[in-house]
């Protein structure tokens, strides 16, 4: 049950002028509800891993987990606790339910979003302590995200590859605290604790994630998004149709990479380059990100950032919607409103609502061959990932964009 239906529940009944007693589960019908089997398919979808070939008593499974299966799994030896064949009585709570002109919720809706906060907390690596803590957590469609409530134009930030929400963080709160507008950070599908969006077609599933997150928006937005993210935002304002939304693009990717070994590795199966992502070690991933920073300042951000990149890609569901961008990217298969050939199909007064924000130090992908020449663009001395490592410099390019559009 949700926690807001558990409180409202609560409220109401702490209000009841005429409180007649009673015993509430807040449970659905036992029949209204998935069986185990039918449990474990949805949780495997979420979780992209194999559906459970059989089946072991009980006992079987709460003796193994209490023999080892923790340490393994590491998933407490009492989360099986609520495992029974009981059954509850509900009816009290439906009459209840009734008088509050509350509806019983689907657990089908609500395991999606449970699944991917849980797979994400169990391989969540802590953030160092000078990352902002007093955001609030949200969702918006079925994209989780974070951020902080303000006045005017709210802005949108998507981040790229490899990344959460998490990682956008120091930009998001700069840009919240120069322009005191809302600020909100979205996982994209599959990554953080956001759902996999359960589209054969990778690159249009997130797009069509994010538009059914940008319906909740109404009225104007400043919509940014960084590297595969900035693609996917594109992408999605032209679907949408509005004329209300503002593009910031950070080192946008699509067409645009370089020849690397990223892109032989995206002819292999999926399967074998989800447990190449998987398999590649701190020390490489830390090698990797460490052409990224400068400045005393900023000492040890390298190795922090690839601690929780390869702590996030032992999730099968993270690892694969990586794999699926990352095939995307260097397949070849895209359609024209997968790049940015749009850009020179929208009328000129609409360019002026466009801003790119280009490193030139980025040594994996080149700048879009098809982009607008009269789309604002301001290059910066940086490689691919400045706006996680270069936030402040960001924060203040994006600001001064947002005040020539008043």
């Amino acid at each position: 049950m949700e926690n807001d239906i558990v409180a409202r529940t609560l409220v109401f009944l702490s209000k009841e002028e005429d409180p007649a007693g009673g015993t509430y589960p807040l449970l659905a019908r036992k029949e209204d509800s998935p069986n185990m089997k039918e449990l474990l398919h949805l949780l495997a979808d979420e979780l992209d891993v194999p559906k459970p070939k059989g089946t072991l008593p009980l006992p079987w499974i709460q003796w193994a987990m209490k023999s080892g299966g923790t340490r393994l799994t590491g998933v407490p030896a009492e989360s099986v606790a609520f495992i029974t064949n009981r059954s509850f009585p509900v009816e009290e709570t439906e009459a209840l339910f009734t008088r509050m002109g509350q509806s019983w919720p689907d657990i089908r809706e609500q395991l999606p979003l449970v699944t991917a906060d849980l797979d994400y907390r169990l391989r969540y690596t802590p953030l160092p302590e000078e990352v902002p803590a007093d955001y609030i957590r949200s969702r918006s469609g079925n994209m989780a995200m974070i951020g902080w409530e303000g006045e005017g134009e709210p802005w949108i930030i998507v981040h790229g590859l490899l990344q959460s929400a998490d990682e956008m963080l120091p930009l998001g709160e700069q840009l919240w605290k120069e322009t005191g507008n809302p600020v909100w950070l979205m996982d994209l599908a599959g990554f953080g604790r956001s759902p996999v969006h359960q589209v054969d077609e990778a690159f249009e599933g997130q797009v069509g994630t994010l538009l059914k997150a940008l319906d909740e928006f109404e009225g104007p937005v400043k919509l940014v998004g960084h590297s595969i993210g900035a693609a996917i935002v594109a992408a999605a304002q032209l679907r949408s149709g509005r004329t209300d939304i503002r593009l910031g693009l950070l080192q946008p990717v699509a067409n645009n990479s370089n020849p690397n070994v990223l892109r032989w590795i995206s002819r292999l199966p999926r399967g074998v380059m989800r447990s190449l992502l998987r398999l590649r070690s701190e020390k490489s991933w830390e090698r990797m990100f460490s052409v990224y920073i400068s400045g005393e300042d900023k000492k040890g951000m390298d190795h922090m950032m690839a601690k929780r990149i390869r702590s996030s890609l032992q999730s099968p569901r993270i690892a694969g919607a990586n794999a699926d961008l990352l095939r995307w990217i260097h397949s070849g298969k895209r359609g024209r409103v997968s790049s940015f050939s749009w850009m020179k199909e929208w009328a000129d007064d609409h360019t002026n609502h466009t801003l790119v924000v280009w490193g030139k130090e980025d040594r994996e992908y080149h700048y879009p061959q098809d982009m607008n020449s009269q789309v604002k663009r301001i290059d910066v001395p940086y490689g691919h990932y400045f706006p996680t490592f270069q936030y402040k410099e960001t924060a203040a390019i994006l600001a001064e964009w947002a005040d020539t559009l008043k």
